[in-house]
């Protein structure tokens, strides 16, 4: 019994200590720079509206005015009311309104993929309350002579309450460890959902994949996660592009905190099967991007590393004082690393202020463990609210 409980103390003070020692041997990787691209190459974006409107416009002007001519703008409105006449009329909009509701993000993106009405070399997904800056296109498009796939930097685009505040953080820790260091150390960058680029051949093969077909008739949830293992299984690098920003939405209620994490927390427990293959394709293969990715997916939330930690250190103190103590050394370097990446990534002090209400945020994450079954069957959207303009983003940020 004790030798078990040494045993997962050592592995919950890894898991503890391992992305500071991420970010510490990333510091020691140069940033490959991207060279500058003449060639435009065609770009099918790809704006999956769900129930509201109103939230895509932002997102959909903020493309058109690209400083970028090869694209087109695919907008599918599934399951949207008064549809009918969308505001805005253009040569580079085709909107798609399925006549049976899709349900699923997935099989809206297919939807746009169906009506394609150019050869487009490479999709890039967009959620309906995403907003590009205007030289968005032009930098990603000098990634594309080196890689088939690429994740660029969401950032929120709201940061007025304390919740908004603590879901960017999140977001900005995981752009840190789980993209740029993966990225860094030779592997691949976890994909967010959106504002990926991808090969369209290779993409196209992923939703024709028997993995897919297997599920596109019932609820899809952690569709990102599928296609990055896909890409990654194909021995297909994921870059990450952390000079290209995108402005994305953060949660702001109790409720859409809950959906989200129980969106988010199903779609780990199931991808763990996965990532245990990719271990071994990247050992059969000798792959080190296989091998790396498959196993830093493995890496549970957040909050339950950090819950586990705090309840063994309690036990240990009745056990052995060596491994309260190593333990608590481990939660503080934890928590540096925590720190050290919103002031790498130049956060706001605003965001610093609110890591004070991460309790709270650990609450409802908890609730959302314990209310994983709401997600069998259930698209579970969080819900966007608010339909800022790029403009009315540079005036409050100061740009």
């Amino acid at each position: 019994m004790m030798f078990i409980f040494y045993i997962f103390s050592g592995g919950i003070f890894f898991l503890l200590i391992l992305p500071f020692l991420m970010t510490l041997i990333s510091f020691f990787k140069k940033r490959k720079s991207v060279q500058s691209q003449t060639e435009e190459k065609s770009i099918a974006c790809i704006i999956t509206g769900y129930k509201n409107v109103d939230i895509t416009i932002p997102c959909v002007e903020s493309l058109l005015g690209q400083r970028y001519t090869n694209f087109m703008v695919y907008l599918v409105l599934d399951n949207c009311a008064n549809n009918t006449k969308y505001p805005i009329v253009h040569k580079k909009l085709k909107i798609l309104i399925p006549e049976i509701p899709l349900n699923s993000k997935l099989k809206s993106i297919k939807n746009a993929i169906d009506h394609f009405s150019e050869d487009h070399e490479f999709v890039l997904i967009f959620d309906p309350d995403n907003i590009a800056p205007i030289d968005y296109l032009v930098k990603l498009n000098e990634y594309t002579h080196r890689f088939d796939a690429i994740q660029t930097r969401r950032t929120a685009k709201n940061s007025s309450t304390i919740l908004s505040r603590l879901d960017a953080i999140g977001e900005i820790y995981h752009n840190f460890c789980d993209r740029r260091n993966l990225f860094r150390l030779g592997s691949s960058a976890t994909i967010s959902g959106s504002g990926m680029l991808i090969r369209k051949t290779d993409f196209i093969d992923f939703i024709n994949s028997d993995h897919i077909q297997s599920k596109i008739n019932g609820v899809i949830l952690g569709e990102d996660k599928m296609l990055q293992n896909f890409l990654v299984g194909k021995m297909i690098r994921i870059a990450y592009a952390d000079d290209i920003l995108l402005y994305d939405e953060k949660v702001n209620t109790k409720h859409q905190v809950r959906r989200q994490r129980i969106r988010w927390l199903n779609t780990y427990f199931e991808n763990v099967k996965e990532s245990i293959s990719l271990i071994f394709k990247g050992i059969n293969n000798y792959n080190w991007n296989q091998f790396l990715f498959g196993a830093y997916n493995l890496y549970p939330p957040l909050f339950l590393v950090f819950l586990f930690s705090l309840v063994l250190v309690v036990l240990s103190f009745f056990i052995s004082h060596f491994v309260s103590l190593l333990l608590v050394a481990g939660i503080a370097i934890f928590l540096i690393n925590f720190v050290l990446t919103l002031y790498f990534s130049n956060a706001p002090k605003t965001y610093f202020l609110a890591l004070v209400y991460i309790p709270f945020f650990i609450l409802q994450q908890i609730y959302s463990l314990l209310h994983l079954g709401k997600a069998k069957g259930n698209f579970l959207v969080t819900g966007s609210n608010e339909a800022v303009s790029l403009n009315e983003i540079h005036k409050e940020k100061r740009i």
